[in-house]
């Protein structure tokens, strides 16, 4: 009886040696087969950060139609303080309103920080506009998001906000305004509605 006993274990544990056996040899073949997921792109930093230079580069010149095509057909501007403006034309639209007044003016765009990769893009930066006579008019942040059509990045979405006034409310560089001085504004022409003009 005891043999039978020990013979019905021995096979048992046979059985399940075997039973693991197979399944460790599924899963490994399982993972060699399953299909590999590519890790998403790194950004192209310079062509992303290459849209927004174009962008300065190109106000610089007065081309307000020009700087109109760095943005998709359904682009998004987001104003600070505005209703959305959606459509390639009326962001043209928008621009000769609100940027037209301000020329001549300079734009520069400082302390890039570029995420996403593929397909889409997102770019943080600071900016600095100069009037015709190289003061400063205001200063902000910018955040765009990005999208490659046919090969090139373009602006899909643009919003910033404007740092100019709270600058101004601490003197300029950063520390509360001197008591007993009037605390004038600078002399800025950001657009014809006293908007943020960038």
């Amino acid at each position: 009886m005891r043999l039978l006993e020990k013979a019905a274990l021995t096979t048992s544990g046979t059985s399940s040696s075997r039973r693991l056996r197979a399944l460790g040899s599924t899963l490994v073949l399982a993972l060699l087969c399953a299909p590999m997921v590519p890790a998403a792109a790194p950004p192209d930093t310079a062509a992303v950060k290459a849209v927004t230079e174009s962008w300065a580069a190109t106000f610089a010149t007065g081309d307000l139609k020009a700087i109109s095509q760095l943005y998709t057909d359904d682009a998004r501007l987001l104003p600070p303080g505005e209703a959305q403006v959606a459509g390639r034309i009326a962001i043209l639209a928008w621009f000769e309103k609100n940027l037209r007044p301000a020329m001549p003016a300079r734009i520069r765009f400082h302390n890039y920080e570029i995420y996403g990769g593929g397909v889409t893009a997102t770019s943080m930066s600071e900016f600095e506009m100069n009037d015709g006579k190289g003061r400063i008019v205001e200063r902000g942040k910018q955040m765009i998001v990005l999208v490659k059509q046919r090969g090139r990045w373009k602006i899909h979405r643009d919003m910033w906000s404007d740092n100019t006034s709270a600058t101004t409310e601490q003197g300029g560089d950063g520390r509360p305004p001197k008591p007993d001085l009037p605390q004038a504004l600078p002399d800025r022409k950001p657009g014809s509605n006293g908007k943020s003009a960038r």
